[in-house]
């Protein structure tokens, strides 16, 4: 249990990850307290969005928080690393960006460290699916080694980039 969270989802890092990670020295590597919306997404497109804000709900009832009114844009800057091949990203995440009606750009800023950094705006439930996907790597063929998100003041911005 994970105090003032009614549900999480937790990224260990194993020795061995075949086996039990009760019997082996293992660390958190993230916790999340919306777990992995592209499972859910992938298990329903109708019904995933409606999962995970209702475990939201949940949690923050449980928690007694106060959740704000939802809002139409946000902007989110967006930091990974460790990538393999950084280049071979830019223009995936491009178009997917750009099918959703997101704005912004993303470049790679250290080659040899596989860094990307970008600027993501829009919906905030397609931003999460991109950033879900850049996480788990599936859709873009590449899973990093780290990922830091955070939210910045939104801007006016039209179509999304490569820096």
């Amino acid at each position: 249990m994970i105090p003032g969270l009614f549900a999480a989802s937790v990224d260990l890092v194993l020795e061995d990850p075949a086996g039990a990670p009760e019997s082996q020295t293992y660390y958190i590597a993230e916790l999340l307290e919306r777990p992995r919306l592209d499972t859910y997404m992938r298990a329903s497109s109708e019904l995933g969005p409606a999962l995970a804000d209702a475990l939201l709900v949940r949690q923050a009832q449980r928690s007694s928080l106060p959740l704000d009114d939802p809002v139409d844009t946000v902007a989110v800057r967006v930091r990974l690393e460790g990538l393999p091949e950084p280049s071979r990203l830019l223009p995936l995440v491009q178009e997917s960006c750009n099918a959703l009606g997101l704005s912004g750009f993303v470049n790679v800023s250290d080659p040899m460290e596989g860094v990307v950094e970008g600027h993501i705006q829009g919906a905030p439930g397609k931003i999460a699916l991109v950033i879900e996907a850049l996480g788990s790597g599936i859709h873009f063929g590449q899973r990093t080694a780290a990922m830091d998100e955070w939210q910045i003041p939104a801007e006016h911005q039209s179509g999304f980039k490569i820096a």
